[in-house]
């Protein structure tokens, strides 16, 4: 079950983002990210991101999201 998560203005959430970053697969293929995007609603939050995501070929290379969780303490500034 999801749960809607509300913030006040100017205050955060953060949410934990995971991949594969090492050849597991047979036959593995890669590929570098340099920007994340994510859609809320009507709305999108973007933001840079380093990574090496890899994934089998012939596959979509993937990464999980967990929920958004509001950050206490950490309005923006």
């Amino acid at each position: 079950m999801m749960v809607p998560l509300r913030l006040a203005a100017g205050h955060r959430a953060a949410a934990e983002i995971r991949w594969i970053a090492g050849p597991v697969f047979p036959r593995s293929r890669s590929v570098h990210v340099a920007r994340i995007t994510l859609n809320i609603c009507t709305g999108t939050i973007s933001a840079p991101l380093t990574a090496e995501l890899l994934g089998a070929v012939g596959q979509t290379t993937t990464f999980e999201l967990t929920p958004l969780r509001a950050v206490e303490g950490m309005a923006a500034g």
